[in-house]
C-alpha cells in the first residue's frame, strides 16, 4: 500500500493510498488543541456514504481490510506526518 495523494484542508489531512490490488482508500489525520486524530479505513467502499470521506463515495461495499492493511495504512500516514513535521509544513 502506498500513499499516492494528500489534500490538505485547514486542520485535517486526508492521503489516500492505493492497496496491492489496485483500490483507493482515504485515512485521515485531524489536529485538535488538545489531540491529534487518525482515522484510518477497516473496508474498501462504504454503505454509510459520507460525502466527507472518500471512502463513502463508493457506491458498493467491496471488502474488509486485512489486519496488515490496516497497519500499513497508519504506519504510511504516521511516517508521511514525521517527514511533515521535519520540513516544518505540517499544518
Amino acid at each position: 500500500m502506498k500513499i499516492i495523494e494528500k489534500v490538505f484542508n485547514d486542520d485535517t489531512i486526508k492521503f489516500l493510498q492505493k492497496t496491492d490490488d489496485g483500490l483507493i482508500l482515504e485515512t485521515a489525520f485531524i489536529e485538535e488543541k488538545d489531540r491529534n486524530i487518525i482515522c484510518f479505513a477497516s473496508q474498501l467502499g462504504c454503505t454509510i456514504g459520507c460525502r466527507i470521506c472518500y471512502n463513502g463515495v463508493f457506491p458498493n461495499y467491496f471488502r474488509s481490510l486485512n489486519k496488515n492493511e490496516i497497519v500499513e495504512q497508519c504506519v504510511n500516514v504516521i511516517n508521511e506526518l514525521d517527514l511533515l513535521s521535519k520540513n516544518k509544513k505540517l499544518l
